[in-house]
């Protein structure tokens, strides 16, 4: 095996390809924009998004539940809701 050379590993072969087309493999004047708007709510289109009794609640790892603070309902309803006997709008609650 004397005058063979090993194959390049994936890494040689992506630096000696860098090294061809120059910059060394550095990125200059490239930025990327980091979206720091909030992500939209689970299950947009269900009826407890404009209902009062909603409460969003949000978990360690970032998982976000919908949680209903009318008594006698489920406290987490399944999703999407399409009907509601208690639905309250937003704007008529009491209090």
């Amino acid at each position: 095996m004397h005058g063979r050379m090993a194959p390049p590993t994936w890494a040689t072969a992506r630096a000696s390809h860098r090294d061809e087309r120059g910059g060394g493999g550095r990125r200059v004047g490239h930025t990327r924009r980091i979206d720091t708007s909030p992500p939209p709510p689970p299950f947009p289109e269900s009826l407890c998004h404009r209902c009062a009794h909603l409460r969003l609640v949000e978990s360690g790892k970032g998982s976000v539940f919908l949680m209903c603070r009318e008594p006698s309902l489920p406290k987490y309803p399944r999703q999407p809701v399409a009907a509601c006997a208690r639905f309250t709008p937003v704007g008529d609650a009491p209090g």
